[in-house]
């Protein structure tokens, strides 16, 4: 009996002892996945990161692929490539990453369509360009993703025609299009600053005429047009929203 009592007390030691080794090994900082198996980066230095449904979405590089969009959940086994967008060493994504309506927002050029706005669920089939705004090989950099809070994010991006001009998306094709063209023909309005107050998005902007002022906008060009408030200088402006 004596010795059945020892032997349980040295498997129990034995368990706390592992038991406690693990927890020691959990709070030690550890490399994920080595994606890069050269000597190169396999993470820019600098690289924007985001969750979507408890899983890490970066920018990643295996060696071979340039700067792709990848995810991890944590382990080894779940760290991988999302998509190939830019198939080839050259790469695609920047560091632009913007969360809405569970989903990710980002630009990527996949080499035929320029930098474009692209969208993903986390999954490979749920990775595609939302619209390719300058038509073509030439890049929209669409940029300054802000919530509408109104079923709708607003942008700046310039399509070839306009300029840089203020865009809106339902995050839909059919729900992507530019809210005015404030600056008329292919000047840009430069709008800056965005932020939204009770649904209607403020911002800088510059019509060409009036250099830069104070516009509000709840996404129709109509209230665009009739709700302008002007400022006669930035540094008014900047009371609002800070130095240019």
């Amino acid at each position: 009996m004596k010795k059945l009592i020892t032997l349980i007390k040295i498997v129990l030691s034995i368990l706390l002892c592992i038991i406690g080794i693990s927890e020691c090994y959990s709070q030690i900082p550890m490399m994920v996945k080595d994606a890069n198996p050269s000597n190169a980066n396999g993470v820019p230095f600098g690289t924007t990161a985001m969750e979507l449904n408890n899983v890490l979405l970066y920018i990643g590089n295996d060696g071979t692929s340039g700067l792709e969009l990848w995810s991890s959940d944590g382990s080894l086994t779940g760290t991988n490539m999302i998509k190939d967008i830019n198939p080839g060493p050259t790469g695609s994504v920047n560091g632009i990453f913007f969360k809405w309506n569970n989903e990710v927002y980002f630009n990527a050029d996949n080499g035929t369509e320029g930098r474009e706005i692209w969208k993903t669920n986390g999954t490979l089939a749920g990775t595609q360009m939302l619209a390719d705004i300058w038509s073509g090989i030439t890049s929209a950099n669409a940029s300054q993703f802000t919530d509408g809070n109104n079923g709708t994010f607003y942008f700046v991006a310039n399509d070839g025609i306009h300029g840089e001009e203020l865009w809106k998306s339902d995050g839909s094709l059919a729900g992507t299009s530019m809210v005015k063209d404030i600056f008329s023909g292919t000047g840009a309005s430069s709008a800056q600053l965005q932020t939204v107050i009770n649904g209607i998005l403020y911002f800088i902007a510059n019509d060409g005429i009036t250099g830069y002022e104070l516009w509000r906008s709840d996404g129709t060009d109509w209230y665009n047009a009739r709700h302008r408030y002007k400022y006669r200088n930035w540094k008014c402006c900047s009371q609002f929203f800070g130095s240019k």
